[in-house]
């Protein structure tokens, strides 16, 4: 049976890369992080916050909210806020330093995923700000 060796990942993901095999495409132009909110869980004193970067905002909104099924589960990721930024790995940088701020909320077993309402991660954002990233496009 092949299985997967463990590895200890310090990032949330692997940075922007035109070298993988699924992609042929040239590095974006743009790039954006963002923060999503779940609305729908059952249990009102958790919530979670997704934390993420993509080139394309909108088709990534999409994608998360198809994978929970929304029809059937009645949870689905509303936008909370984005930063825009010249290309995806100045965006990937930013998205790093957003998790390693927020990295004590994760939820166990998840990469961006925080116990966060919108309003405390408002409040870590503003109390940290300015981050390390300059290429923030405002």
């Amino acid at each position: 049976m092949f299985r997967f060796k463990k590895r200890d990942l310090k990032n949330s993901g692997p940075p922007p890369s035109i070298h993988r095999k699924a992609t042929n495409k040239l590095p974006s132009d743009v790039g954006f992080v963002y923060a999503f909110f779940l609305k729908g869980l059952s249990n009102k004193k958790k919530n979670a916050l997704k934390v993420g970067y993509t080139e394309d905002l909108v088709a990534r909104h999409r994608q998360l909210n198809k994978e929970l099924r929304t029809s059937v589960t009645d949870l689905r990721w509303i936008e909370h806020t984005f930063f825009q930024f010249a290309n995806t790995t100045n965006a990937y940088k930013f998205e790093q330093e957003l998790h390693f701020q927020l990295s004590e909320y994760l939820y166990k077993g998840e990469r961006e995923i925080f116990n966060l309402s919108t309003k405390h991660f408002d409040d870590i954002l503003i109390s940290s700000w300015p981050l390390e990233s300059s290429d923030l496009i405002v």
